[in-house]
Parts: structure tokens; C-alpha cells; sequence
């Protein structure tokens, strides 16, 4: 059951990286000014896989 669990926490780790990385290609400059990102962090964050940290 502990195996399950891990995968299923895994997964949604992964899960989340990857609709905030699509969420960093949405922001225009404004909003990534607002959170301290530029364009060139933001483009470098989204192009990772979603299994990288």
C-alpha cells in the first residue's frame, strides 16, 4: 500500500510541475515582473520536463 501511495504522490508532484510550467508560458510580462521571473527564467523553467524539479 505504501508503494501505491508513493507513486500516486510522485505522480501528482509531476502532475503540478507541468500545469505550472504551462502556466509560465500564459504570463505576459507584467505577471512574471509581479513574481520576480523575466522572460528568459520563465522560458527556461517552462522548457523543463515535467519530471525534473
Amino acid at each position: 500500500m505504501a508503494i501505491i501511495n508513493s507513486l500516486f504522490s510522485m505522480l501528482s508532484l509531476w502532475r503540478e510541475r507541468a500545469w505550472g510550467r504551462r502556466q509560465l508560458q500564459e504570463m505576459d510580462t507584467h505577471m512574471l515582473r509581479d513574481i520576480g521571473l523575466s522572460h528568459g527564467a520563465a522560458a527556461m523553467e517552462a522548457a523543463k520536463p515535467w519530471w525534473r524539479d
